[in-house]
């Protein structure tokens, strides 16, 4: 006999009918925006604590929450860059055309712009590919001692930009 789906998981059905979404794996949209809610008031804990990125990294850490912390220090990565970006170029290139640079690009004109050494260019570029790695397999098991290097990593990288 197989395990009962725990109430309130993302393939639980109780409430409603699981749905498909863009990675066709049954969703059960009610637990959707509970998460999202949470993630929401979770961020505007760390905006009403004014926690620096390194503060969020370190907790990722700490908590031992391995695919957030990498999600978000590539997160901090393509804003932090673009700031950059921004300030170097005194607001001549349109936010339009900021927000459409992909990851790799910001990573790769910061390191042209000499913004980055080439250690931080080669660390960002390794915390970028494992989270293009989570984010296309989700179900992934992460090893702990590298999932924490990265993000010790990414924070040298953002130190090097002057976020942290």
């Amino acid at each position: 006999m197989g395990e009962a789906i725990p109430p309130g998981s993302p393939t639980d059905a109780s409430n409603e009918k699981p749905k498909s979404g863009g990675g066709a794996i049954p969703v059960n949209q009610k637990f959707i925006h509970l998460e999202l809610k949470e993630d929401l008031k979770l961020g505007e804990e760390h905006l009403l604590a004014k926690q620096s990125p390194r503060g969020i990294l370190e907790d990722t850490i700490k908590k031992g929450e391995w695919f957030k912390g990498i999600i978000l220090a590539c997160a901090f990565f393509e804003h932090f860059g673009s700031l950059r970006l921004r300030n170097h170029f005194h607001g001549n290139i349109s936010d339009d055309k900021l927000r459409s640079l992909t990851l790799i690009e910001i990573i790769i004109f910061l390191f042209g712009l000499k913004f980055l050494s080439q250690d931080a260019y080669t660390k960002m570029i390794q915390v970028k590919e494992k989270r293009d790695d989570l984010a296309h397999y989700p179900f992934t098991k992460i090893d702990p001692k590298e999932a924490e290097r990265l993000i010790l990593d990414a924070l040298e990288c953002l130190k090097e930009l002057g976020a942290t």
